[in-house]
């Protein structure tokens, strides 16, 4: 959606200068098993960081993430650090980053669960909500199976209730939006979101985004789900 970040900023830290290509492996397969907090924290950023559009070897970064195993390494490590808030708000922020136009996107188990996990813990937080609602689209753009446990496994519910505590965030408004027009496409799907209240969320919405794409992509979504809606 034009205007719209897709993708999380980050603040470069001391050793970012020293990263050369070809090391996102080592980050996620050394660097990120470490049992100090500091360095998972600081590796964390790094990855976000490189994972970020404005790095010129982003699409490489985001692809070796992948086959280095990032996605499950990075689940560990929020299950292993769940106190920490520096670790569990980068981790979330890597996985949105990471997933951008990712084509390599897993489905892997507990993804979308420790997600859900962060928005849950952090729910008057309209900035780590945001975060956590961007990383919930990513993850499931180009993997169904992450969209399904999004809206069959409590995530779009939270979405919801963060869209309803947050009417006058925009950002919020849309990509809760966004998710839920993706899963208007799927028939399967589609009486679900209905069920957990996604028409008044997209009522909201068309009466008061000031943003006119955003009130169209919410008319869209409306007649999409409705269609997959069973005739009584």
């Amino acid at each position: 959606m034009n205007g719209v970040k897709t993708e999380v900023a980050t603040t470069p830290t001391n050793g970012t200068a020293k990263l050369n290509l070809g090391e996102i492996p080592i980050l996620v397969m050394r660097r990120l098993h470490s049992d100090q907090g500091s360095v998972v924290h600081e590796t964390l950023k790094e990855l976000t960081l490189r994972c970020k559009s404005t790095d010129a070897n982003a699409e490489k970064h985001r692809k070796d993430f992948v086959l280095s195993g990032g996605y499950s390494t990075v689940v560990l490590i929020m299950e292993k650090w769940p106190d920490s808030l520096g670790i569990q708000q980068e981790s979330v922020r890597a996985l949105c980053n990471a997933s951008f136009t990712n084509p390599l996107i897993p489905s892997e188990v507990g993804l979308v669960e420790v997600v859900t996990a962060f928005l849950r813990r952090f729910p008057q937080d309209a900035t780590r909500v945001e975060t956590g609602i961007i990383a919930l689209n990513n993850m499931s753009s180009t993997c169904l199976p992450n969209l399904e446990r999004i809206v069959n496994d409590a995530g779009l519910r939270v979405v919801l209730e963060a869209m309803n505590r947050f009417q006058a965030h925009n950002k919020i408004q849309i990509w809760g939006s966004k998710l839920m027009f993706k899963a208007s496409f799927h028939a399967h799907l589609a009486p679900k979101v209905v069920q957990d209240g996604g028409l008044q969320a997209l009522a909201h919405v068309i009466q008061s985004h000031t943003l006119a794409v955003a009130r169209k992509e919410a008319k869209q979504t409306v007649l999409a789900l409705l269609a997959h809606m069973p005739l009584d």
